[in-house]
């Protein structure tokens, strides 16, 4: 039974995957991956930020 559960989950998500791949436009996926990586994204935002400090040794 649990197996079933987790084989219909794993399905359903590639579906929607692939569905959301072939059917959104690249704008769309931008927007629906940023979230996710918005926080990556100030830490590396940051770290650049540091380096170029001290390269200018401010």
């Amino acid at each position: 039974m649990l197996r079933a559960i987790i084989a219909e989950h794993i399905l359903f998500q590639f579906r929607s995957r692939y569905l959301d791949l072939h059917c959104a436009t690249a704008r769309e996926r931008y927007e629906l991956l940023f979230p996710s990586c918005a926080k990556f994204m100030i830490i590396i935002f940051l770290i650049i930020i540091f380096l170029i400090k001290s390269f200018v040794c401010i």
